[in-house]
C-alpha cells in the first residue's frame, strides 16, 4: 500500500479525505493536468509558493497574473476563481445567522467583505422580527470611496418589503474607521428613513477582522453597546477596543 506521500492528490482525497490534502495537492486537483516538463503537483506548488503560500492571496490575484505561471491558461485560472468563491459562500452560509440581534451579526453577514479591493455597498432588508429579508450589493465603487446614494439604499429595502434594513459597506484599506462622508450619509439616511417609514438599524462599516458600528457608537437612536465598554467605537471580531 502507497504511503501518503507517494499519493497523488486525487488518490490521496479517495483514500483519506480531503481535509488531509495541503493547499498545493487541493489546487492540483483543480488543475487537474500540468505542462510539458512539469505535472500537475510541480505547478499547483509553483502557483502557491507564487502566492506567498495565501489562498487569500490568490483569491485577490487578477486573471492576468494566474496566467504568467507556466502551464496556466484562463480555463484552469476561471476555475481556482470559481473555487475560491464557492469556498466564501460556503462560509457565509455556515456561519449566516437568521435573525440581527446585534451588530455583531450584521458583520457575520459582511465578513466576506474583508476579501474585496473595491467599496461594495450592501443592504441588509429584515421584516418585523428581525428576520434577514435579503442581502443585496447595490453599488461599487473605487478602492478608496463608496457610492452611497439613499434612492439606491432604499430601493432595496422597498423591493423586499422591509420593514428596517442595515446599511453595510468596506473599507480596503482594512480600518474601518468612519470618514466624514460616512457620518453624512449616515445621518442622511436616518432622516430619509423617517420619511420613508423604514427603520435604519446599524450603519457598519467592515475592515479586516474588525468593524465600525454607527448603532454601537449611539449616533443611531436605539443603539446599545451589548458587547463592550461604554465609548468603544471600532470592534475587533475579538470584541476588544482598537487604539483610538
Amino acid at each position: 500500500m502507497d504511503s501518503p506521500i507517494d499519493m497523488l492528490p486525487r488518490e490521496k482525497l479517495l483514500k483519506l479525505g480531503p481535509a488531509q490534502l495541503t493547499e498545493s495537492e487541493l489546487i492540483a486537483i483543480l488543475l487537474r493536468t500540468g505542462t510539458k516538463g512539469q505535472n500537475v503537483v510541480d505547478v499547483s506548488l509553483q502557483l502557491y509558493e507564487e502566492m506567498g503560500n495565501s489562498l487569500y492571496s490568490l483569491h485577490q490575484s487578477s486573471f492576468e497574473r494566474i496566467k504568467k505561471i507556466n502551464g496556466l491558461g484562463e480555463v484552469k485560472a476561471v476555475t481556482l476563481k470559481a473555487a475560491l468563491e464557492l469556498g466564501m459562500r460556503l462560509h457565509r452560509e455556515l456561519i449566516m445567522p437568521e435573525v440581527i440581534k446585534r451588530p455583531a451579526d450584521i458583520y457575520a453577514l459582511c465578513d466576506d467583505m474583508v476579501f474585496l479591493d473595491r467599496e461594495i455597498v450592501r443592504v441588509i432588508s429584515v421584516d418585523s422580527k428581525s428576520n434577514v429579508i435579503s442581502i443585496e450589493d447595490i453599488t461599487m465603487g473605487t478602492v478608496n470611496s463608496s457610492l452611497i446614494h439613499p434612492r439606491e439604499v432604499f430601493k432595496s429595502a422597498i423591493l423586499h418589503s422591509a420593514v428596517s434594513f442595515a446599511l453595510v459597506h468596506n473599507h480596503p484599506s482594512g480600518d474601518p474607521s468612519p470618514s466624514q462622508a460616512d457620518k453624512e450619509i449616515t445621518k442622511r439616511l436616518k432622516e430619509c428613513a423617517k420619511i420613508v417609514g423604514i427603520d435604519i438599524i446599524d450603519h457598519v462599516i467592515v475592515g479586516k477582522g474588525r468593524f465600525f458600528s454607527f448603532t454601537l457608537d449611539k449616533e443611531l437612536q436605539g443603539g446599545e453597546s451589548d458587547h463592550g465598554r461604554k465609548g468603544s467605537r471600532t470592534r475587533e471580531v475579538a470584541e476588544t477596543e482598537d487604539g483610538d
